[in-house]
């Protein structure tokens, strides 16, 4: 049960991180690198639109961090959040890069964040198995 104790540590320090840096301070600093092209005014609308919007992003994550911290308690009961976990892995993090790269956006950023998704679930995966070894099978 230690590996996934560990693993809901670690992947929710790695949310609560990644939810920091979506908070409007930090979007608005790093707009042009994020968005290659971005032709809005600094300051005006677009920029301002594109800023708002991320908020949600950045709560989501900071909740879901915040979530896995909170298990990692008591692992064993919360099995179903590290599937949750997996399944956004592939859905908004893999197909949602790959749809990136395809729209254009920078390529090396967007490769490096497939495998940090890859990396989530196949330790995920390989925290699961270990878990599920160290815990005694019931007896009828």
């Amino acid at each position: 049960m230690r590996s996934l104790t560990y693993w809901f540590r670690a992947v929710g320090a790695l949310y609560l991180f990644l939810g920091v840096m979506w908070l409007p301070p930090l979007t608005s600093a790093r707009l042009t690198s994020s968005i290659p092209g971005f032709d809005g005014p600094a300051g005006g609308t677009a920029e301002a639109g594109f800023v708002d919007h991320m908020v949600m992003f950045s709560l989501e994550l900071l909740v879901l961090g915040g979530f896995l911290v909170f298990a990692s308690f008591r692992p064993q009961w919360h099995e179903p959040l590290l599937w949750l976990v997996v399944a956004l892995s592939v859905v908004r993090g893999i197909i949602d890069d790959i749809y990136m790269i395809v729209m254009g956006y920078p390529v090396g950023l967007f490769l490096a964040f497939i495998a940090l998704h890859a990396a989530v679930i196949v330790s995920a995966l390989l925290c699961r198995r270990a878990a599920r070894r160290t815990v005694p099978t019931p007896t009828r």
